[in-house]
């Protein structure tokens, strides 16, 4: 029998998240950067308003969303924000997502937030779908400048 189990990141989970990000099209660390992305990571994760979660399948990491509790202005309550959703290739069908994302959730209820809100790139249309059948809606675009 298989098991999905879903738990909090921690400092050891740098590679597994890390190698996550790359599938989702996020920059592939190098041996310049590398010592200095794991501290990010390990200060993200330590942060108070930050909830991340990994998603294991048989032990293997198969999914990561983090979960951001943030303020907005001319809003009295909480949003909860999810920069980061990314299941791995091998784990699509398992269900890790609809996993992750109750999770979620879970958390942004216990937060105490209105609403959750991330971003999804172009390009993932099976994730958006995913998301629209969640429930949640459409309502603006997302825009990038690169100023380096």
């Amino acid at each position: 029998m298989s098991s999905l189990d879903i738990r909090r990141a921690n400092r050891r989970d740098f590679a597994a998240v890390t190698n996550l990000l790359v599938e989702l099209g996020r920059p592939t660390p190098t041996p310049n950067n590398l010592e200095d992305l794991e501290e990010i990571y390990a200060s993200y994760i330590r942060r108070d308003n930050i909830f991340a979660l990994l998603a294991l399948f048989e032990e293997q990491p198969a999914g990561f969303l983090s979960l951001e509790l943030r303020y907005r202005l001319n809003y009295d309550e909480r949003e909860a924000w999810i920069p980061d959703f990314v299941i791995g290739q091998d784990f699509a069908a398992l269900g890790v997502e609809k996993r992750l994302f109750d999770e979620a959730r879970r958390v942004a209820a216990d937060w105490g937030c209105h609403q959750i809100v991330l971003e999804s790139a172009a390009h993932q249309a099976s994730t958006q779908r995913f998301l629209e059948d969640q429930g949640m809606q459409t309502f603006g675009k997302s825009f990038a400048l690169k100023v380096r």
